[in-house]
């Protein structure tokens, strides 16, 4: 039985999807659902990405993990800011994940099939906007300043614009529409065009949003036309710039608020009834600003803003600087605590109550070079995973890192932060296009500092992929790359480690067990080298299933050596030895191969401080030797 996050609680937890969340625009999307949501009982955690998945590379490859990250079942119902996402198969994954779970899912802006749609009607609001300007006004001579051709919100805002004109008599001319692209430059090349028409200049200028409003006006006032009285300027969306527009804009406002209560009233009442075939239409509203002639919204203190806007951006140059030193003092690390002590370090100034760092457990030993027993790619889809706990300011032992976790256990992390928090922000940790964990903030809306947060995670990106390509060239270096065991170099490197450890633990005794596979040569002269290699992966893989925390290696042709150290070694060396045998012996019955393997097995224990690791193989080797020499023939006959 699957158990929701809300199970026993007073209230309810949905997940709020949506891109590029450091945007200014998704920033105050994600204020309103928090207040919002606040006063119908439901907590939110967020889910989000830094870019908008438009480029489709390989880091949006990785972005879009977070998606499939989510675990619908779990929440009481899921909203998805579809239109905010530029690429869509994902998406449709996660609608049908949620009706699969039989957990009520909304989309908003960009229609999805099997969930409740909501869009905001913004037709009917920015005929409203044109109606204003030529009915109020008066103004006869107008142009369009459009976005792209063809494009739906673009055609529905022109076709609004020509109906206006023909209610009210004024004959409509191709010539005063132009493309802005929904953009600052194109809008800008558009009106170098209008400057150039043989047509008398416009009393007014529509646009079809305030991303090319507010530089036409700037465009207007730098070529000596006063707005609005020599030319009006209307826009459309609502974006956050406009407050500091000089003049203000006329335009139309996107209704957040209500769309959040809607969602939420639909949320606390059930969803059964709600017809998932029509579209729910949320009412945008006009805004009636100063560029259409009105005396009506004024400016914000602009330079308020541009004195915190400049303090953000030295503080976020600082931020950055140190963020590079962590990646450039780090990246060479290969113990995964040293990364997470080091991200917990340089991530307090972005003013997170508390973080969860979940990461593939098989990940994070594929950036440990100790921790490697095999080789082989990267497999980041395991069923444990290493969580790190970070409470921001507090000491360096007060974070917590575990591995081995199962997801119940992140799960109940969720469920008491919920407790705690209204609201938590997960984004993805991607190395190479492949998702391999999620980085969770628990945060107050007032207080952290989102622009800084999403150069922070790409900053995490790029350690972990140095770190990753770091551990790749040590696993050259140190590892055989056909059997997975340590190569001569790996061995002796880790063997000095292990010595020097054995030292400080006073283990006593050191053990050198030392393999020759018998009989390669004729497996090579028979059966050829592939067979060969074929022969030294299955007895790399019989070693390995013989160990536990012991070093081994191939260290030459047909040579394998196991070292390990402690007390009372006698009995752990036979058992490794015993069960080299049994799977040897295994393989042989099963018959997979025209040969069979065998293998002569030396076993030396001495004191670790008596002797000298050479002196320890070669006497290994020695009783090694005289078991091979009572060996005969050891290829099958066909």
């Amino acid at each position: 039985m699957i158990k929701k996050y809300s199970e026993g609680k007073p209230y309810k937890v949905i997940a709020f999807v949506l891109s590029n969340f450091s945007n200014d625009e998704q920033l105050r999307i994600m204020g309103t659902v928090v207040d919002v949501c606040r006063g119908y009982q439901i907590r939110v955690n967020f889910y989000s990405t830094i870019t908008d998945l438009f480029m489709n590379d390989v880091i949006d490859q990785g972005e879009r993990s977070i998606l499939s990250s989510i675990p619908v079942e779990k929440y009481d119902a899921v909203v998805l800011m579809s239109e905010s996402f530029k690429q869509d198969e994902e998406m449709h994954e996660l609608v049908a994940s949620a009706n699969k779970a039989g957990v009520p899912i909304f989309a908003v802006d960009k229609f999805m099939e099997g969930a409740i749609n909501l869009t905001f009607e913004y037709e009917g609001c920015f005929r409203e906007v044109v109606e204003h300007m030529v009915e109020y006004h008066g103004y006869k001579r107008i142009n369009f300043m459009g976005g792209m051709p063809g494009n739906e919100y673009s055609e529905v805002r022109l076709q609004a614009y020509k109906d206006v004109l023909e209610k009210n008599g004024i004959p409509f001319d191709e010539r005063r529409v132009y493309y802005g692209y929904f953009w600052e430059e194109p809008a800008l090349v558009a009106m170098e065009q209008m400057m150039d028409s043989s047509l008398p200049f416009p009393e007014a200028i529509i646009c079809a949003n305030d991303a090319m409003a507010i530089p036409i006006v700037n465009y207007l006032q730098k070529n000596g036309f006063r707005v609005p009285e020599d030319v009006a300027v209307s826009g459309f969306d609502g974006i956050d710039m406009e407050r500091y527009s000089v003049p203000r804009l006329t335009t139309g406002v996107v209704n957040n608020e209500r769309l959040i209560e809607r969602i939420c009233e639909m949320i606390t009442n059930g969803t059964e009834d709600v017809d998932r075939s029509k579209v729910i239409f949320i009412h945008s509203k006009m805004q009636i600003g100063h560029s259409c002639g009105c005396d009506a919204l004024h400016s914000e203190y602009g330079i308020t803003e541009l004195i915190r806007m400049r303090s953000e951006l030295h503080q976020l140059i600082k931020f950055q600087n140190d963020v590079q030193k962590m990646v450039s003092r780090y990246s060479t690390k290969t113990d995964f605590s040293e990364s997470m002590k080091a991200i917990a370090r340089y991530s307090a100034p972005l003013r997170y109550r508390e973080m969860m760092f979940t990461m593939e457990e098989e990940f994070v030993e594929n950036l440990q070079v100790e921790m490697f027993t095999k080789a082989g790619e990267l497999k980041p889809h395991g069923k444990t995973m290493t969580m790190a706990h970070i409470i921001n300011g507090a000491r360096e032992n007060g974070n917590k890192i575990r591995r081995n976790v199962t997801l119940d256990k992140v799960d109940e992390f969720i469920c008491d932060s919920m407790d705690r928090y209204e609201c938590m922000l997960n984004l993805p940790i991607h190395v190479k296009g492949v998702g391999v964990g999620v980085m969770s903030y628990l945060f107050d809306m007032e207080e952290m500092w989102f622009t800084a947060a999403s150069s922070f995670m790409t900053s995490i990106r790029n350690l972990f992929e140095l770190v990753m390509a770091q551990a790749q060239l040590m696993r050259v270096y140190l590892f055989d790359m056909l059997t997975g065991l340590y190569n001569r170099q790996g061995f002796y490197q880790r063997v000095e480690t292990m010595r020097e450890k054995a030292v400080e633990m006073d283990a006593v005794q050191m053990t050198v067990i030392s393999i020759d596979m018998d009989g390669l040569k004729s497996i090579n002269d028979t059966y050829g080298h592939s067979e060969g290699d074929a022969a030294l992966r299955a007895f790399g893989n019989m070693i390995r299933k013989s160990i536990d925390r012991e070093v081994a290696a191939r260290i030459g042709g047909d040579e394998f050596l196991i070292v390990f150290a402690g007390d009372n070694n006698y009995g752990r060396a036979a058992e490794i030895v015993a069960s080299i045998k049994k799977e040897i012996a295994a393989y042989n019955k099963l018959g997979v191969a025209p040969y069979e393997i065998h293998a002569s097995i030396g076993c030396y224990t001495d004191n670790i401080h008596t002797q000298t690791l050479d002196e320890f193989l070669s006497k290994a080797d020695k009783l090694m030797y005289e078991k091979k020499a009572q060996h005969k023939g050891f290829t099958r006959q066909n």
